[in-house]
């Protein structure tokens, strides 16, 4: 899903684990090398991986263009974390929910994306290149929350 100024994409997966490890899981942003299919590395670059403001540093390849993006977790609790990545001209923020279900838990992935500055004009063509790199993650997540 998304609107014309800010492209967005909301997907719910389910998992066999119990919440708590699906949210350390995906709290440790690492781990977007092995699910996101656009991550081409993932490294630590401050903090434990699992608190607020740890930092990650992500070598992201959409098409031929390849970006280096620093997300950092901005907000952090039993339920849900908040990823947010921003350079001068984009800005990405991934809200990650997770909650119990009777067959293990239930993930919410919601990803905002937006160019900042002059650029952000590209925002509309942006929403099916980001709804397409969506459905590839949300793939690869139904695979590695279920292992």
């Amino acid at each position: 899903m998304s609107n014309l100024m800010h492209p967005r994409y909301v997907a719910t997966v389910h998992s066999s684990w119990e919440a708590g490890r699906v949210l350390r899981y995906m709290a440790d942003f690492r781990n977007a090398v092995h699910w996101d299919p656009s991550v081409q590395q993932a490294l630590l670059a401050g903090g434990d991986g699992q608190t607020r403001a740890s930092a990650f540093d992500l070598t992201v390849r959409v098409g031929r263009r390849v970006s280096n993006l620093r997300y950092v977790i901005t907000e952090l609790n039993e339920h849900s974390v908040v990823l947010t990545a921003r350079t001068r001209w984009l800005e990405s923020v991934d809200t990650i929910t997770v909650r119990n279900d009777p067959r293990g838990s239930l993930m919410e992935y919601d990803a905002r994306l937006s160019f900042l500055g002059p650029p952000r004009i590209a925002n509309p063509l942006l929403v099916r290149t980001f709804r397409q790199l969506g459905d590839n993650a949300r793939a690869r997540l139904d695979e590695q929350l279920n292992v």
